[in-house]
């Protein structure tokens, strides 16, 4: 048994190896997932997930089977360089797309304040009543007990307590100011859609899922504030 095992552990190695051998690299954002995946193998879909979600699997795949096996496409400096370059290709992007990004919620918002129902606060934020619950408002430093789904001006659902089937709780002082600002304008048992202007959101910050200056539109019903 330990025999075979080992046999099919040198066949698949060797085989792997093999398909890795036959992928070469050639953009430099296949480069850099290479790198990543080279560099830190371990934390590469923490990295995908927060800071670069454009990064490629099998890229980075075949760089972390290279950094196991201990060869490397690259000589050090070559990755050094590889890494600059991609970073500040990534921030010239991420600059136009926050531009882009801040004109459409702009607009959205300046036309989405001429609609029924929709109200604006001092700040900017606007918010539209589904209905008005009966208890307390919650305070600025009180834990809200609700439910929340957000949803990007491209109607891309990126976070919904709904879906996941059970309710959160948020401290107000620790949650983005347009959040905060909403759910303390609700009396608890209310149902509110917040229209959330970028400076009150997540601003310039790249969120992985949610781009730099987005536009958050976020459903929030209440249910206790939370001792």
């Amino acid at each position: 048994m330990k025999k075979t095992l080992a046999v099919f552990l040198i066949l698949f190695v060797t085989l792997a190896c093999a398909f890795c051998a036959t992928i070469v690299p050639s953009t430099l954002l296949e480069k850099f997932s290479y790198v990543l995946g080279y560099y830190q193998p371990t934390y590469y879909y923490y990295f995908k997930a927060y800071y670069y979600p454009e990064a490629l699997d099998n890229f980075a795949y075949l760089g972390a089977m290279h950094s196991g096996s201990g060869m490397c496409l690259y000589t050090v400096e070559e990755m050094d360089q590889i890494v600059v370059d991609y970073e500040n290709d990534y921030i010239a992007r991420l600059s136009v797309m926050a531009e882009n990004n801040l004109k459409q919620a702009e607009e959205f918002l300046a036309e989405n304040a001429t609609k029924d129902g929709i109200k604006s606060t001092e700040s900017g934020l606007q918010y539209k009543v589904i209905k008005n619950g009966t208890g307390k408002k919650p305070s600025a430093t009180d834990k809200v007990e609700l439910d929340y789904k957000l949803t990007l001006l491209n109607g891309t659902v990126a976070d919904s307590s709904y879906e996941r089937g059970e309710h959160s709780t948020f401290a107000m002082n620790q949650v983005i100011a347009g959040f905060s600002e909403g759910v303390c304008l609700m009396p608890i048992g209310s149902h509110y859609i917040f229209y959330i202007h970028p400076t009150l959101g997540y601003g310039t910050a790249n969120m992985g899922n949610i781009e730099p200056n987005s536009l958050l539109v976020f459903e929030v019903e209440t249910y206790a504030i939370v001792q």
